[in-house]
């Protein structure tokens, strides 16, 4: 709904539904639930229930993977840890490489590319 491009086209379908339609589904990624509710019930005439739960099936992580490095580092785990001492071995990572220069980009792809190694890794 905030996208510039999209949450126009989102907006204008549903002021165009039929009146018969009574649901909405909406990604987690509306930050405003409450206020998007109150839109609906004053845009259709109707009551809007939002239903909300915190349960995640599949538990979040945070990763870190530096340019040129030699894999992921898990900086947050599933119970939301930080964790110091992967986030400074990947901030060393980084560190030891230096900027990434031509020279660099040559070596990453007669090597692998980051993105193959992120794919590998995940595999």
């Amino acid at each position: 709904m905030r996208d510039k491009e999209r949450g126009v086209v989102w907006e204008e379908t549903i002021i165009m539904l039929p009146s018969n339609v009574k649901y909405v589904f909406l990604s987690a990624t509306i930050g405003n639930p409450g206020q998007f509710a109150m839109w609906i019930t004053k845009l259709r005439k109707q009551p809007c229930n939002v239903v909300y739960t915190d349960y995640r099936p599949v538990p979040l992580e945070h990763y870190l993977c530096p340019a040129g490095g030699e894999g992921l580092f898990l900086v947050v785990d599933d119970k939301g840890k930080f964790h110091d001492d992967n986030f400074n071995k990947a901030l060393q990572t980084l560190g030891e490489g230096g900027p990434v220069g031509l020279d660099r980009k040559k070596k990453n792809l007669s090597q692998g590319s980051d993105l193959s190694k992120i794919i590998k890794t995940i595999m």
